[in-house]
């Protein structure tokens, strides 16, 4: 049953957010559920071509389940092709209603198709395993890959989420006691203070043995990377964990948008040609695959200067505090 809350919000995702496009100056792409471009994806990595994988990804990526009539030429023709996206926004967002509303609540970054995207990859995913996420921010992805765990009284699976819980997207909400309470209240707001382990900690090497502890099974169904674009640490840390049928979720896979994302696309194409990653689907710029084989020293170490040489063109670092600038 939705609360008078749940109908203001759904109010602002589905009317007032859409209708605020209508007087931008910039286009709003919209982007269906990506399977389409999968196999192009699939073709420029086997075919080494991985510097316009993402621009022609998106460049593909404006199917929809929803199609719209072609619009006249000229300013009466912007304005048609902007209500149109503003149509095709409220009707995505309808379609993922569940999902949009867990975006809004809790301020999600990611795309609501990759909300959906996760829960139906859990599900289909080995029940009664672990799953660990790297980088849960607010949470929403969290909750939504917990939507897709089966419920069980007496071997529940869990999440373990490996949260900094300060600096970055966190700051506007406040330090690390601010942003934990913000997780925990988010948890506790879809009932799943049970099913979630956090560990509020920035990830590095040596913690890796403490977030191992915390799991409740031997092997785990899956690993989301979202944190800092050290995709190599987590696969290293962690690869070994899961199962043979289980995922591999990749968030920020970009050359450009931003140091961490161009972090994360060069890591990512150093694993994909060692066969480490196996990528088999891309949402916007969030890719899920399989893992392949495991994250030996020498690539750990070979992707290490990979992520330094891209840091050091940005002029950052990535250590134990996060991504901070280099001193001067």
């Amino acid at each position: 049953m939705a609360t008078s809350s749940d109908v203001f919000v759904l109010l602002s995702v589905f009317i007032l957010r859409p209708i605020s496009i209508i007087g931008c100056s910039h286009s709003i792409t919209t982007h269906g559920e990506g399977e389409s471009n999968t196999s192009k994806v699939l073709e420029m990595i086997s075919k080494s071509e991985l510097s316009s994988a993402h621009e022609s990804t998106n460049a593909g990526s404006n199917s929809s389940k929803f199609v719209f009539a072609q619009t006249p030429t000229g300013l009466s023709g912007r304005w048609s092709r902007r209500l149109s996206r503003v149509i095709m926004t409220a009707l995505r967002r309808l379609y993922h209603v569940r999902h949009s509303l867990l975006m809004a609540k809790t301020s999600g970054l990611l795309p609501i198709e990759v909300y959906r995207e996760l829960t139906d990859l859990v599900k289909r995913s080995p029940q009664g395993l672990d799953l660990i996420e790297v980088g849960g921010a607010s949470g929403a992805a969290t909750i939504a890959m917990s939507w897709g765990l089966q419920p069980s009284s007496t071997s529940a699976s869990h999440v373990i989420v490996v949260e900094k819980c300060e600096g970055g997207s966190r700051t506007p909400y406040g330090g690390w006691e601010a942003n934990k309470a913000r997780f925990d209240r988010f948890m506790r707001r879809y009932k799943l203070q049970d099913r979630v382990i956090l560990f509020p900690h920035n990830l590095t090497l040596d913690r890796g043995p403490e977030v191992r502890a915390l799991l409740r099974t031997e092997r785990i169904a899956g690993l989301l990377s979202d944190a800092d674009g050290m995709v190599h640490r987590d696969l290293y840390l962690f690869g070994d964990l899961i199962d043979s049928n289980g995922f591999v979720v990749i968030d920020d896979y970009h050359p450009s948008l931003s140091p961490k994302h161009a972090v994360t696309y060069a890591v990512v194409n150093r694993l994909i040609e060692a066969d480490a990653f196996r990528l088999t689907k891309c949402i916007h710029e969030t890719l899920f695959g399989r893992p392949g084989s495991r994250v030996t020293e020498s690539l750990y170490n070979e992707c290490e200067q990979v992520a330094q040489s891209v840091c050091q063109g940005y002029g950052i670092v990535i250590d134990e505090r996060g991504i901070t600038p280099l001193a001067r």
